[in-house]
């Protein structure tokens, strides 16, 4: 059986081109810039999906800007789109029965690491409850300062990534992980190779 699952040094990485590669995660590589960052934001959002277990789901429809050190994004760390790109994604979410969310904040649900007191604010859901928000996608694979650089790969071309801000609220507390999906080319279609943890916040 494939070991979806291995560690590398200051970043967790879960390999998916092998779980992955099936029809329906593929999409073909000849494609305008629109319509492949609309496919590649479909694939990502299904490789991350997919990986958090059966907690709901809600994302972000304006993407975040195609900055790898946003970790934890401000209102300001998203862009307006074109209204095709926009309504692209909406499509793609509906496509895949996904609802959407204004953002990715916490709320008054405070961190895991917050310790549990009479006073600590009741603002946790009673089900866990997940909010992404993905970058538009940017050439080259896996970055974020002094965690990992793939920039200097020499098959940038056949490599692209999309930053995701991911938070989970669930009824313990709250926390908030940036990854990377990293897309490849496979036999002239783009496929996810793999998500890389970069940050986390409690």
């Amino acid at each position: 059986m494939l070991n979806c699952r291995s560690i590398l040094p200051h970043a967790l990485v879960i390999a998916l081109a092998g779980c992955l590669a099936s029809p329906m995660s593929l999409a073909r590589a000849q494609l305008s810039n629109p319509e492949r960052d609309s496919v590649l934001f479909g694939l990502a959002v299904r490789a991350v999906r997919d990986s958090i277990g059966d907690a709901e789901y809600r994302v972000v429809l304006r993407p975040l800007a195609s900055v790898p050190t946003i970790v934890y994004p401000t209102d300001g760390d998203f862009i307006t789109p074109s209204a095709e790109a926009l309504r692209a994604r909406s499509d793609e979410l509906k496509r895949l029965g996904i609802q959407s969310a204004p953002n990715v904040s916490r709320g008054e649900c405070l961190g895991n690491l917050v310790p549990i007191m009479d006073t600590k604010p009741n603002g946790c859901p009673t089900r866990a409850l997940v909010l992404a928000a993905f970058s538009m996608p940017r050439k080259g694979g896996a970055m974020y300062p002094d965690v990992v650089d793939e920039s200097t790969l020499t098959d940038l071309n056949s490599r692209m990534a999309i930053r995701v801000i991911e938070t989970a609220l669930r009824p313990q507390g709250a926390i908030t992980t940036a990854m990377d999906v990293v897309f490849a080319l496979d036999q002239q279609r783009w496929v996810v190779q793999k998500i890389v943890k970069l940050h986390y916040v409690e």
